[in-house]
C-alpha cells in the first residue's frame, strides 16, 4: 500500500528548477522559508508585544497564521519560486517582509517594522524573533556572535548542510532604527527539533529582565553544544528595518538586494501582463488587485515531506490506521490560516491560474501529487504530511481512507495542456511520463466508485448511520453539503461523478494519442 516510485526522470529534466532554491514553502506561518529538499534547513520569524505577560508561557507569540490573531496579511507580489513582498498589520504595528533567493542556495530578506503612532518612539516595544533550524543529524550549526561589527552587522551563525551545497553563514544587517536590544539563544533538541513546537521551545528560553521586558539569555561559546536551533531577538522601540543574508559559500559574492529585487519585480509584472492582460482603460488599482490575488495563491505554495495517516480494509487488522509514505508534496493551499495543506481537487482549480503564469510550476505540482499514488491508482485527497501540517488539521480529517475518492480535476487541467500546441510542445515529455499514472487513476475511479448498474457511479463516502446531519455530506465529491438523498444507500446514482468520468475519458484518449 505504499506510494509509487517517483515519475522517472521528472526532476532530472533540463527544464526542472533546482531543489535547493529557497521560497516561502511554509505557508502555515506568517513568514517561513525552506527549500524543496527533505533535509532543508528552516527559517522563520515570530513576534510579540513586550510587557503584556508576566511569565514566558503567557506571551502571545505571532508565529502560526491564525484567524484568532486578528492579523491582516497578504502577499502583494510573489512569483511562486524566488521572491515575494508581504504586508502584515497587527493592531498598531505594520510589518513588511521582502525576500528573494539567488544563485543555487542563498537568499536575502528585509523586514520593516513600523508603528502607526505619531511619536518616533513607540509606546510599547515589539520583540521580533528570527530563528534558524537544521532538521537532520548530519548538518552542523554554530552561533558565531551576537555583537555588531563596526558596520553594525551581526554575524550570527554558520554551519554545514548538504541541502544547501555545503558550508553557509547567516548575518543580520541594520537598515534603519536605533536602540534595539539584541539577545539570542541556542536550542538542542534530540534527535532534531519538532517544528510544530517552535513557539513553546522559544518561550522556554525567554526570561523576564529588570525593565519588565523579556529577552533570551545571551549565550557564548556554544561550539560544544552543537545546537539545531538558533534564535535572535530584536526588541525594537522605534521604526526599524534590517536585512538578513543567508549565504551558501559556494554561491560567490552576494548581489545587491535592491537591484535583484527590482529585477524580480519587473519580471513578475511583465509575466503577469502576458498571462493575464488587463485592458489599458482600467486604473492601476486593478493591476495591483490582480497582482495581489495571484500572489496570495503563489505565496501559499508549500512543500512537505514525510507520511500521512491511512486507513484500509486491506490492513491487518482491517480498517486500522498506518503511516502512508514516504511522501513529498508540493502544493498551493486553500487557506494559510484554515487549510494550510494540499487538497487534490482544490489543486486542480489553483493550477487553472498557476499554469497560465508558470506552466512548469504546474507540471511539478501535478507530478508531486501523482507520485503519491499507490499501485491501485488511489491517492490521499486531503494531505497532512509532517508534524507542522498535522498540528493544523482537525483529527476528524487527519486519516485518509483508500476507498474515498475526489473529483479528478487534474484531467480537466490536462485538457488545457493538450489543447495548447505551444504548451504541449514544451512539456510533452513530462505529460507522457504522467500518462500511466493518469490512466491508473481513471481505472481506479471506474472500479472503486461504481454504482449499482453498469455505467453508473456514486461517491463512496456518505454516512448512512449518522444522526448528526439531516442530509449527510459527501466530502469526496467536493460539493460537501450539496443536497443529495437524505438517506444514503448503495443504490444512489451521482450524476456529477458520471460527468467527471465522461470528461476524464475524453482527455485520457486525447493524451494517449
Amino acid at each position: 500500500m505504499n506510494p509509487s516510485e517517483p515519475i522517472a526522470g521528472f526532476e532530472q529534466t533540463d527544464i526542472a528548477k533546482s531543489l535547493t532554491g529557497w521560497s516561502s514553502y511554509r505557508p502555515q506561518l506568517y513568514f517561513g522559508l525552506k527549500n524543496r529538499r527533505p533535509d532543508s534547513p528552516l527559517f522563520g520569524v515570530m513576534w510579540y508585544r513586550q510587557k503584556l505577560a508576566t511569565k514566558p508561557e503567557d506571551i502571545v507569540l505571532r508565529n502560526w497564521a491564525k484567524h484568532e490573531d486578528d492579523v491582516i496579511f497578504m502577499w502583494n507580489q510573489h512569483d511562486g519560486r524566488s521572491f515575494g513582498s508581504q504586508k502584515l498589520i497587527d493592531g498598531e504595528y505594520n510589518i513588511r517582509t521582502d525576500f528573494l533567493n539567488f544563485k543555487s542556495s542563498s537568499w536575502m530578506a528585509r523586514f520593516y517594522l513600523t508603528n502607526n503612532s505619531t511619536t518616533k518612539e513607540w509606546p510599547q516595544q515589539l520583540a521580533f524573533i528570527l530563528y534558524f533550524a537544521v532538521q537532520d543529524p548530519i548538518s552542523t550549526l554554530q552561533m558565531t556572535s551576537i555583537h555588531p561589527t563596526k558596520s553594525g552587522e551581526i554575524n550570527l551563525l554558520k554551519g554545514k548542510c548538504d541541502a544547501v551545497n555545503g558550508e553557509f553563514y547567516l548575518k543580520v544587517k541594520p537598515i534603519s532604527g536605533s536602540g534595539s536590544k539584541i539577545s539570542a539563544t541556542a536550542i538542542k533538541s534530540e534527535p532534531f527539533p519538532d517544528m510544530a513546537k517552535t513557539s513553546e521551545m522559544v518561550k522556554e528560553k525567554l526570561h523576564k529582565q529588570l525593565d519588565g521586558n523579556f529577552a533570551f539569555d545571551i549565550v557564548q561559546n556554544l561550539d560544544e553544544n552543537n545546537p539545531n536551533i538558533i534564535a535572535l531577538q530584536i526588541s525594537a522601540k522605534e521604526d526599524t528595518a534590517f536585512e538578513v543574508l543567508f549565504h551558501s559559500v559556494n554561491d560567490g559574492t552576494p548581489p545587491s538586494f535592491t537591484d535583484v529585487f527590482r529585477e524580480k519585480e519587473e519580471a513578475f509584472r511583465s509575466n503577469f501582463s502576458r498571462a493575464f492582460p488587463i485592458a489599458k482603460n482600467y486604473s492601476a488599482i486593478y493591476h495591483k488587485m490582480g497582482h495581489a490575488a495571484l500572489s496570495n495563491l503563489l505565496g501559499g505554495i508549500g512543500v512537505w515531506h514525510g507520511s500521512c495517516k491511512m486507513r484500509s480494509h486491506l490492513f491487518s487488522p482491517p480498517d486500522s490506521v498506518k503511516p502512508y509514505g514516504p511522501l513529498s508534496l508540493m502544493s498551493a493551499v486553500p487557506s494559510r490560516t484554515g487549510f494550510p495543506r494540499g487538497f487534490i481537487w482544490d489543486e486542480g482549480f489553483h493550477n487553472m491560474l498557476i499554469h497560465k503564469f508558470d506552466p512548469l510550476l504546474t507540471v511539478q505540482i501535478i507530478g508531486s501529487y501523482l507520485d503519491m499514488m499507490n499501485i491501485d491508482g488511489w491517492m490521499p485527497r486531503e494531505i497532512a504530511i509532517g508534524s507542522e501540517a498535522e498540528a493544523r488539521i482537525p483529527g476528524t480529517f487527519l486519516v485518509q481512507e483508500d476507498w474515498v475518492a475526489n473529483p479528478p480535476m487534474f484531467f480537466y487541467l490536462m485538457r488545457d495542456f493538450i489543447s495548447d500546441k505551444e504548451l504541449f510542445r514544451r512539456y510533452g515529455p513530462e505529460l507522457k511520463r504522467m500518462y500511466p499514472r493518469m490512466k491508473q487513476l481513471y481505472l481506479w475511479l471506474r472500479n472503486s466508485q461504481g454504482g449499482p448498474k453498469p455505467g453508473t457511479f456514486r461517491w463512496h463516502d456518505r454516512n448512512s448511520t449518522t444522526n448528526m446531519e439531516l442530509n449527510p455530506c459527501s466530502l469526496a465529491s467536493g460539493f460537501d453539503d450539496f443536497p443529495r438523498a437524505t438517506h444514503p444507500t448503495e443504490k444512489e446514482y451521482h450524476v456529477d461523478l458520471r460527468c467527471w468520468m465522461a470528461m476524464s475519458s475524453s482527455v485520457l484518449v486525447d493524451l494517449a494519442r
